[in-house]
């Protein structure tokens, strides 16, 4: 096993890091970009893990921290989710350039605020050939929003911040940036194969979500709700079992033929 610890650019040329692992094969290895939830990062304890057991089914994993977060550069004030797309997208450029990877065989699993990213930037680049979207929201803006007081978004329209007990400060354009994106217009217009997979446990993001967005969606895509799983699946028997399906999906639509025959 390959693991290599990695710093590559965006186009804002801050620098971002993140983590490379695979098995050496023969031939070119296709590859699963793990993104991570607002305020988590690509130490965090899931990210690892579902990371890792892709790595067993045979694909190069990349896990990185979007700016701001974790081991990369920027202010967490100044991120926004038109940053995070960007980053995103570096990443595909960095990763199509490796010796061992298959550029043509590129999938995304997104968690949380991560797979909304997956989904706007598989909008925006025809390289990326599959999604699993973990615990997408439908709508950011309303999602967002619904987590601040009234007195909290008042001063927002004040003094063009918020200052959040949990988060800290948070800057008017993170707000107006979320407004630019409709993502259940975006999810309609994807043409490749989407998994969804939620937690009916998930007090963080509704399972409601999921559910809007499959309803959209176009074939092939797949729903996977999850009894007794929470937003990081801390029940490992239902990890387990999730990690199984999200593994197969990869497989099935990453080979090298991309059979539409999966079994749903």
């Amino acid at each position: 096993m390959v693991s290599i610890e990695v710093e590559f650019q965006n186009k804002k040329e801050h620098v971002l890091r993140g983590n490379l692992r695979y098995v050496e094969k023969e031939n070119k290895i296709p590859v699963v970009i793990v993104l991570h939830d607002y305020e988590y990062h690509c130490e965090h304890e899931f990210i690892i893990n579902i990371s890792n057991h892709l790595m067993d089914r045979g694909f190069v994993v990349f896990r990185f921290d979007f700016h701001g977060h974790g081991q990369s550069e920027g202010e967490m004030k100044e991120f926004n989710i038109t940053q995070q797309v960007d980053d995103l997208i570096s990443a595909v450029d960095y990763l199509e350039k490796l010796d061992f990877t298959d550029g043509s065989r590129i999938g995304i699993y997104g968690h949380g605020m991560g797979a909304d990213v997956a989904l706007i930037g598989a909008g925006d680049d025809a390289r990326i050939k599959n999604l699993i979207l973990h615990a997408a929201r439908a709508d950011l803006f309303e999602h967002i929003t619904s987590r601040f007081s009234n007195d909290e978004l008042s001063e927002l329209n004040k003094k063009g911040f918020v200052t959040h007990v949990k988060h800290g400060r948070i800057e008017k354009e993170f707000f107006e940036h979320l407004k630019k994106y409709d993502l259940m217009a975006e999810i309609s217009q994807l043409k490749i194969p989407i998994l969804f997979v939620h937690g009916k446990n998930d007090f963080r993001v509704s399972e409601e979500n999921s559910r809007r967005l499959y309803s959209v969606a176009n074939e092939p895509k797949r729903l996977e709700i999850f009894e007794n799983a929470d937003h990081e699946f801390r029940d490992e028997t239902i990890r387990s079992e999730m990690f199984e399906i999200v593994g197969d999906w990869f497989s099935h639509w990453l080979s090298e033929d991309r059979r539409y025959s999966y079994k749903y």
